[in-house]
């Protein structure tokens, strides 16, 4: 069903933004995440994904609905028809939604024709997560898993694309992503929306908290954010809401040492528990990985050691908010980003040393505003290979706008463009 109004200028309005990311092989791809809108316009219950090009002139490519709240989504190049992929997404009730946008008729994709899951979990209880998901990650065979690709859970031979899904249990499913060739009388019974022919298999769940035996006791401390270590998708680092980091293995054998990171207390301090807001990896160095928590303490460690070779404080005021996200640089490898909720952008250069920012600014936003999510991209994406332009960020607000920002190089000239704008004109 084509759903022409779905796109009235009130579609977004009191949608709250759960998630952003660039599609990893396009970063002129953006993928953002909303939940249900108070208002009271058709379709508000639904969660929705918004899917838009950030080149010079941004605009909107595909508008995805379903039911829930999707807190966070992959989008892969996987396609044996043409360049669209699939979108896979997670949702606060434990769900997986699938688009298969590649088996969409040419001349009906655009964001004038919002779409429905072609496959979803939520007809397959079994398969569900018991808990809200907050990572998924799509990844290829050839690409990413090289000669152990078999190690990730079997599948078929035909099967080049697979999934990682993790909730806050500290569950992690495995997956493959396979064709359906031959269709069921019911296509619900495969978890199948009409026109759909990828589904999800499950091929294994590994677990990095302990739990009871029936899996269901939720025990402290949670999980609240995931990473795959680069160049080996058999293990993976899991932050814990006690602010540890636990490495575990997703084929049944014990990881390698360190099995867990601990933050080292400042001196003359005593050590504070405190949830991790924000983990990833160096894309220069990938063996680094950058840990932001929620007393505003930052810690930079390297994979063979369980503790870090660099932590500290930044300093930040109750005006100032807390850190919502702490970046690398695609242009540096000593440079990283920490965006805080009061709109403040820090720059931190590790040649320069580890206590001041380099650089800070505050954002063209409303004053009565906050980010909440923060997503780093870099300056070939949008098209301006000029030498005064170094660094492109996207941030999401409080308030539902999503804001493209632009920062020049050896400059205080700071722009941004919005995203939303477009989608409420279109």
């Amino acid at each position: 069903m084509i759903l022409v109004d779905a796109l009235s200028e009130d579609f977004l309005v009191g949608r709250r933004v759960q998630y952003i990311s660039f599609k990893e092989s396009s970063s002129t791809t953006l993928l953002c995440c909303y939940g249900p809108s108070s208002s009271g316009s058709e379709h508000a219950r639904e969660g929705c994904i918004c899917i838009y090009n950030a080149l010079s002139n941004p605009s909107l490519q595909f508008t995805l609905l379903l039911q829930g709240v999707p807190i966070c989504a992959s989008w892969s190049g996987y396609t044996q028809r043409n360049d669209w992929g699939i979108v896979v997404a997670g949702t606060q009730d434990g769900t997986l939604a699938l688009w298969d946008l590649s088996s969409q008729p040419v001349g009906t994709l655009g964001p004038q024709f919002p779409l429905y899951p072609t496959y979803s979990t939520c007809y397959r209880i079994e398969d569900n997560h018991r808990a809200a998901i907050h990572s998924v990650s799509l990844y290829s065979n050839s690409m990413t898993m090289g000669a152990n690709a078999t190690d990730f859970g079997g599948g078929t031979s035909g099967s080049s694309l697979k999934l990682l899904s993790v909730d806050k249990l500290g569950f992690v499913h495995m997956w493959i992503v396979e064709e359906v060739r031959v269709k069921a009388a019911r296509d619900d019974e495969l978890g199948l929306h009409p026109d759909g022919r990828l589904c999800l298999v499950r091929t294994g769940t590994s677990c990095s908290v302990p739990r009871s035996a029936d899996g269901m006791e939720i025990a402290e401390p949670e999980t609240c954010r995931f990473a795959v270590i680069p160049g080996c998708v058999q293990e993976v680092l899991i932050a814990l809401t006690d602010g540890s980091l636990v490495k575990t293995s997703l084929v049944g054998s014990k990881p390698c040492a360190p099995r867990k990171y601990y933050r080292r207390a400042l001196k003359g301090l005593k050590p504070v528990a405190s949830p991790v807001v924000s983990m990833c990896f160096s894309p220069f160095v990938e063996d680094c990985f950058l840990v932001a928590y929620a007393d505003s303490t930052l810690a930079i460690f390297t994979v063979d050691k369980p503790h870090p070779w660099g932590v500290w404080t930044l300093p930040l005021s109750d005006s100032d908010g807390h850190i919502v996200s702490a970046q690398w640089s695609p242009e540096g490898s000593t440079i990283f980003f920490v965006a805080v909720s009061s709109r403040r952008v820090h720059v931190f250069d590790l040649s320069l040393g580890l206590t001041e920012p380099k650089f800070s600014e505050t954002l063209q936003m409303d004053s009565s505003d906050e980010i909440v999510c923060f997503e780093m991209s870099n300056r070939e994406a949008f098209g301006s290979r000029k030498p005064d332009m170094e660094y492109s960020f996207v941030t999401a607000s409080v308030f539902g706008d999503v804001k493209l920002h632009l920062l020049k190089r050896n400059s205080d000239d700071f722009r941004t463009k919005s995203l939303k704008q477009v989608l409420l004109t279109s």
